[in-house]
């Protein structure tokens, strides 16, 4: 004790109060630590009193007292999520009401009041300003489909927004047919199904769906492009036209499916569409059937086999006069050569300049040498149907042919 206040009163004492005694060593301390310390929450600046987490009642206090000058600083980025994550709905109210809510970032408040599932927040944002219900749609997560779904069975989102544009944005019923819901973990899978049918059961104008995207894509295209096949499964019970409408670049939704391979929307819309389907060329002239060969879509050809379509895989010929083991040939695909040629497509007809699939394997590995062992072992392929016939393929000898 008497230690104690022989320190303070030498402390008092000293002239230069930088310098005090510690176990009697001298201890250098700055100018600022003997300065009186600023509460920040007594200050000027909206945005100091909110970086500080302030209480509300001294937010109030302080606007009260610097109404002029309370708001002249800028709104900052890290000013918008404080807000969002740390203040309850009566500041948004507050600010509401002296006229300041709309100097703020609304479409940032939104998307960080989702990320941090601030109910109360993106409910008052979406009755100030209804529009920025499309931020909900784009990128979906569990969080946004928790929020669609209140809002539909809430009322405070009208199904007719679902197929809307807002100031030329794509309705949100395109960025559901985007959305690769398979990526999702089990949970956020059924709750986009959930989504899906809610949606769908409510939505019913036929003259709703004819919508597209910039590129005219629409419902089928996009869902073809992310493998959605629920949706797709939805939108074709009702509206099957929509598998036989043209993209800008004269492409269906089965051209998409090819191009994206998404195996689960095809296998969901083959019992839609007919043979002719497969037969659309696109302004590129290529056709669904000849996309199946180029990309080796295996599982696409199986369907097509299974569907009661192997006379056309037989049959069709390009403008060139090429059939389907041909293309493959010249794209130099091994597997899907062999498949064709199981199914009975002859590798000795000849296109229209007398050219059969011997002639392309052969000119293939002259032209590409970096592929040559595939143009060899096409070249075995036909050299054994010649010899005995396309009945006797077997998964053995697909096996020995692409391992050899």
């Amino acid at each position: 004790m008497i230690k104690i206040l022989l320190l303070a009163i030498l402390f008092y004492s000293c002239e230069n109060k930088e310098e005090v005694l510690n176990k009697g060593k001298s201890v250098y301390l700055p100018p600022s630590f003997f300065e009186d310390k600023v509460d920040p929450c007594s200050s000027k600046d909206f945005n100091i009193l909110i970086k500080n987490r302030c209480e509300l009642h001294k937010i109030k206090s302080s606007y009260l007292k610097n109404k002029k000058e309370f708001f002249e600083t800028p709104f900052s980025k890290e000013l918008h999520i404080s807000l969002a994550k740390h203040y309850p709905i009566d500041l948004f109210y507050f600010l509401d009401q002296k006229g300041f809510l709309d100097r703020l970032d609304h479409e940032h408040l939104f998307s960080e009041g989702i990320k941090g599932q601030n109910s109360e927040l993106i409910h008052f944002l979406m009755e100030k300003k209804e529009s920025l219900y499309v931020l909900l749609f784009n990128d979906l997560n569990y969080s946004k489909m928790k929020f669609i779904d209140e809002f539909i069975k809430r009322g405070t989102l009208s199904a007719s927004k679902m197929v809307q544009t807002e100031n030329g944005v794509e309705f949100p019923l395109l960025w559901l047919a985007k959305t690769s819901y398979k990526n999702f973990n089990y949970s956020d899978q059924e709750l986009f199904k959930e989504l899906v049918r809610l949606i769908m059961s409510k939505v019913t104008n036929n003259l709703q769906w004819e919508f597209e995207d910039k590129k005219s894509n629409n419902l089928l295209h996009l869902c073809a492009k992310s493998d959605n096949d629920y949706l797709a499964a939805e939108v074709i019970e009702k509206f099957p036209y929509l598998l036989r409408q043209l993209n800008s670049k004269g492409r269906t939704p089965i051209h998409i499916s090819l191009y994206n391979n998404a195996e689960f929307f095809y296998e969901t819309v083959k019992d839609r569409f007919q043979a002719q389907d497969l037969l659309i060329e696109d302004y590129f002239q290529e056709s669904p059937l000849e996309l199946m060969v180029k990309f080796s879509r295996l599982k696409f050809l199986k369907l097509a086999f299974d569907n009661e379509q192997q006379e056309l895989l037989r049959t069709h010929r390009d403008s060139r006069g090429r059939n389907l083991l041909h293309l493959a040939t010249i794209y130099g695909k091994v597997r899907m050569a062999f498949e064709l040629a199981r199914i009975g497509v002859n590798p000795k007809e000849k296109d229209l300049l007398g050219r059969d699939a011997e002639y392309f394997a052969t000119e293939g590995a002259k032209r590409y040498p970096f592929m040559g062992k595939n143009f060899e072992k096409l070249l075995r392929l036909f050299k054994i149907v010649k010899e005995h016939g396309h009945d006797t393929l077997s998964d053995d000898d697909a096996d020995a042919l692409l391992k050899g």
